[in-house]
């Protein structure tokens, strides 16, 4: 097995579910959870203990820290500096 590939795949659908992360820190997050599989003997399942895994992660921190809206700009207010 590829892990390289399969972690590049990974993120690619991880980043497409869950787009309030940036691709990155959930490639970091995979690379991560592969790292802790290292050992493991039997490889054939990894891609989807990792995917499960991440998926889980990435949940809890969206339910921990939900994005909070931008509060709308106050009329009268001019966001751009004035020349």
């Amino acid at each position: 097995m590829d892990v390289d590939h399969e972690a590049r795949r990974l993120v690619a659908h991880l980043a497409a579910r869950h787009p309030l992360f940036r691709p990155r820190t959930i490639e970091r997050l995979v690379r991560r959870i592969f790292d802790e599989f290292a050992d493991s003997t039997v490889r054939t399942y990894l891609p989807v203990l990792v995917q499960r895994e991440a998926e889980r992660q990435l949940r809890d921190l969206d339910h921990d820290f939900p994005a909070r809206p931008r509060p709308a700009p106050r009329p009268g207010l001019s966001v751009a500096p004035e020349a």
